[in-house]
Order: C-alpha cells, then structure tokens, then sequence
C-alpha cells in the first residue's frame, strides 16, 4: 500500500511542477538558427517562456548542422529537432504535439 502512496505523491508534485518539466525529462530540445532571423528569435522565446530547456546551434557557424538541416529537407531556419523529429520553421502545433506524444 505503500508503494502506491508514495506514486500518488509523486504524481501530484509532478503536475504540481508543471507539465513541460515533465516533457523537458524525456525529450532534447535543439533550435538551429541564424544570425537575424525574425522567426528564430520566436522559437527561443516559446521555449523559455514555457521552461523548455534547448541547445541553440547558429548553422552560419556550423556547417554540419547546415547539412544536416538539409539533409531533413529543411531549406531555412529556424529548424526544431525535437528527440528524433525534425520540424523545418517555427510551427508551434507540431512542437506542442510532438512534446506531448
């Protein structure tokens, strides 16, 4: 019976901190951006006035995330890669959907 108490209290702080804290557990956040991008400065944003921790990758100084960005079909910035899942622009339904899958 114990067992289950001790569950039930760790759900609760659980919702009580929120569910992105319980997303930022499971799924890496990485924005690839670029100097001057309007829709880059959106997506940092987004995610810090949600709590989501991200890994930021200028590709105008990396050239290997700039290939591998296209190599996922994405031919602008910023680029989303959440997990395994790569979103090409800022699209906030598909973030949301794939951080609460």
């Amino acid at each position: 019976m114990r067992k289950n108490h001790f569950a039930c209290i760790f759900w609760v702080y659980s919702l009580y901190k929120g569910e992105n804290q319980m997303i930022q557990k499971t799924k890496k956040i990485i924005l690839f951006t670029g100097p001057g991008c309007t829709w880059c400065t959106v997506a940092k944003k987004y995610f810090k006035e949600n709590g989501l921790k991200f890994k930021e990758i200028d590709i105008s100084k990396d050239s290997s995330a700039a290939q591998d960005c296209q190599r996922h079909g994405c031919k602008g910035i910023p680029v989303v890669l959440i997990g395994s899942r790569w979103i090409c622009g800022f699209d906030q339904k598909k973030i949301e959907k794939i951080l609460a899958s």
